[in-house]
């Protein structure tokens, strides 16, 4: 947990946006984490796709205190993200989705760090990383240098979104979010960023995300992994080529592993059932 430190009128303003659909489970938890921060200049936008799942009664309850939100089809995750930002009028900018948690205290943090925020800065902080029910699985933190070779072995190198945080001038130069990207549009918008940009680098846990069945990049884990290698491909250079190719080959090798395990797991589990059934 960070502490917070003393508020002030003169922080800058912080807008996040939280994309949403069909997230009823988690919606709350994640618009009471920001409500919480307690942030003295916060704007918070929360843009969903039009369920029908409960969320939009979750939504209406914070109304009053979201600076914007609607409730409409859109193109996916991407699309809802850029739209939010369309709204927004902060000097700093981040995207929490609504399965997600910020920790306390790291608005303010992220506040400090940005001290510059007329300038193009971004800044990558550490993560935890819990399952469904809040139990915790790890702890993501950033490399100590973050370069364009990292960022192309994402699968190896992959910090948690929620703790990134960029300014507004940045974004006006490196985003928007590609629309049609609707798996990895992270790692897309961090390959531009780092073109125009070095990240701040912080040890400090700013978020929480969750592991679950229903999340994208769990059960699509193959449309993540093609995803990842169309994007460094596209964003990466001649000289590069060999990252690429370790890149392609870890993306094939994780996704050999993850459907292996996940047969080893429906196997272990069936024979856990005949044995259980015998018994009884």
């Amino acid at each position: 947990m960070i502490t917070p430190s003393t508020s002030g009128s003169d922080r800058p303003r912080i807008t996040l946006v939280t994309p949403s659909y069909q997230q009823a489970d988690f919606l709350e938890a994640t618009i009471l984490s920001v409500f919480g921060q307690n942030y003295p200049n916060l704007e918070y936008i929360l843009v969903d796709g039009g369920s029908t799942d409960g969320s939009l009664e979750i939504i209406k309850r914070y109304r009053e205190k979201l600076s914007f939100w609607v409730s409409e089809k859109d193109r996916g995750q991407s699309d809802a993200i850029n739209k939010g930002f369309l709204h927004s009028t902060g000097m700093i900018l981040g995207w929490l989705n609504s399965d997600d948690m910020l920790e306390p205290g790291a608005l303010r943090h992220v506040a400090e760090t940005l001290a510059a925020p007329d300038t193009e800065r971004w800044l990558i902080g550490a993560g935890r990383i819990i399952d469904a029910d809040g139990r915790p699985l790890f702890h993501r933190s950033p490399a100590a240098a973050v370069t364009r070779k990292s960022l192309l072995r994402w699968h190896k190198n992959w910090f948690a979104q929620p703790s990134t945080f960029w300014t507004r001038s940045l974004w006006e130069k490196a985003g928007p979010l590609d629309p049609d990207l609707h798996y990895a549009q992270d790692l897309d918008l961090w390959l531009r960023m780092k073109d125009v940009a070095e990240p701040v680098i912080t040890t400090a846990v700013l978020s929480v995300s969750r592991f679950h069945k229903n999340a994208k990049g769990y059960k699509d884990r193959y449309e993540v992994a093609r995803a990842i290698a169309g994007i460094t491909k596209k964003r990466g250079r001649h000289r590069e080529r060999l990252y690429l190719l370790l890149s392609r080959l870890e993306l094939a090798a994780n996704y050999l592993w993850n459907c292996c395990s996940d047969r080893v797991k429906k196997v272990f589990l069936q024979r856990q059932e005949r044995a259980r059934s015998k018994g009884s």
